[in-house]
């Protein structure tokens, strides 16, 4: 079981408080790719499962099509702990108690009713106007939103909303987080190796362009390995060194975070 790391626990904290007391914020994270901001989003899920179980509540998980197998990897942290004939796996959600927590696509968004407690989105740079503006929507109905995102062009509707946050910081607190790439290599066990093994697969398929040769099958497989070092799925070399989150197993100590809040 992994320890959250100091940025993860900054940000997970500032989110649990606003979703334990309803303040429906919409918050902003950027992180290198491998950072954890998978298991990240992970804990916080765990977290409102676990305090909305007797009360019941509702989550929400926007994934897009390179996010496979994140209920998958839900449902097997719930059936590997001391839950059992306390959860049940519904499909398209999964439920904890009276709590549960749905997986929808952007383009599922306009439909889906109800209160939600939380809702996340990975890769949020890549939601158009629409898909915010229904996020927006329910925390405006009181959830708690999260958007994990990477830079883009100051266009996009995830931009705008992170000049928002840093403008409102000194009326409305921190909503908008931020991970340099030198603070994930110093507290994230490990990470630096892997960016520096990416960086050397990566450098070898640019050094193979700039021969004038085709990186053919052996570059391709380069920037595959790199991306898998890293931990996220297959993206180009430019992706891979400006991205954002990665996949790893759920981490089950979310209440660690919830007794910093006391």
């Amino acid at each position: 079981m992994k320890t959250p790391t100091g940025y993860q626990r900054e940000i997970a904290a500032a989110d649990a408080a606003d979703m334990l007391n309803g303040r429906g914020s919409v918050f902003t994270a950027e992180a290198p790719l491998g950072a954890g901001v998978r298991e990240l989003a992970s804990q916080l899920e765990m977290l409102a499962l676990s305090v909305n179980a007797q009360a019941g509540g509702s989550l929400l998980r926007v994934v897009s099509g390179d996010e496979f197998g994140v209920k998958e990897r839900l449902v097997e942290s719930l059936r590997g702990g001391a839950l059992r004939g306390l959860w049940s796996d519904e499909g398209a959600s999964a439920r904890l108690g009276r709590a549960s927590i749905r997986y929808a696509e952007p383009g599922q968004l306009e439909g889906l009713a109800g209160r939600f407690e939380l809702a996340q989105a990975l890769d949020a740079h890549l939601l158009n106007a629409d898909a915010v503006a229904r996020l927006q929507a329910m925390a405006a109905a009181g959830a708690t939103v999260v958007l994990y995102g990477r830079p883009r062009d100051g266009a996009t509707p995830f931009e705008r909303l992170k000049v928002a946050n840093r403008e409102s910081e000194a009326a409305a607190g921190r909503r908008h987080f931020r991970v340099p790439l030198e603070r994930a290599e110093a507290e994230l066990p490990g990470y630096a190796a892997r960016v520096a093994a990416a960086r050397e697969e990566l450098g070898a398929a640019h050094h193979a362009r700039r021969r004038g040769r085709s990186p053919g099958p052996r570059g391709g497989r380069r920037v595959r390995l790199a991306a898998a070092r890293m931990g996220g799925p297959q993206r180009t070399p430019r992706e891979i060194s400006r991205g954002v989150s990665f996949v790893q197993r759920p981490v089950q100590n979310s209440l660690d975070i919830r007794s910093n809040l006391r």
